[in-house]
């Protein structure tokens, strides 16, 4: 099993995989729009990175919420 890794580890984190996966989206454009790659690739690349953003932007949220969520898990869990 994993170690736990910290909310905010897990942001920093899925930070860098979405600018990573914003500049790959970048350079697959140019690279479809020389005809170097499929369309196919642009429109997976695509498809992805707004799920990326989404669970980044949840993270966010579970981060500046953090202390309530555990206070609210400890009240259900007694």
């Amino acid at each position: 099993m994993a170690d736990k890794i910290s909310i905010d580890d897990q942001i920093k984190a899925m930070e860098e995989a979405v600018s990573n996966s914003r500049s790959y989206l970048r350079m697959v454009e140019r690279y479809v729009a020389e005809g170097e790659r499929p369309v196919e690739v642009l429109q997976d690349v695509r498809a992805r990175l707004p799920k990326m953003e989404a669970v980044l932007e949840t993270l966010r949220w579970i981060g500046k919420n953090r202390d309530i969520i555990i206070s609210v898990y400890r009240q259900n869990k007694s």
